[in-house]
């Protein structure tokens, strides 16, 4: 063995023996320390072990809930309010 070529983009450390995290998106991370190259809706952090905080959500937690929700709190998969703010209605408080 000449330790000439990379791990697999789905592996990474000595000898490509560890297995990059499934919070990664694509199951993609550096092939040296095992760092996500991106996280799945709804995680953040170097290996995506972190949730979104109550006021983010979607890809690396990137995206700001609605101001339609009441406190700003929303899923952290897919930005859908926990509860709306009187006067409006809907999935994401869109409707009045």
């Amino acid at each position: 063995m000449f330790c000439e070529q990379k791990c697999n983009a789905t592996y990474y450390g000595t000898n490509c023996s560890q297995r990059c995290s499934p919070n990664c998106l694509d199951s993609l991370c550096d092939n040296v320390n095992g760092a996500c190259k991106s996280c799945v809706d709804g995680k953040q952090g170097t290996f995506c072990e972190q949730n979104c905080n109550a006021t983010y959500y979607g890809t690396n937690c990137s995206q700001k809930c609605s101001p339609n929700c009441l406190d700003s709190l929303c899923d952290d998969v897919n930005g859908a309010c926990k509860s709306c703010v009187d006067g409006r209605q809907g999935t994401f408080c869109e409707e009045t």
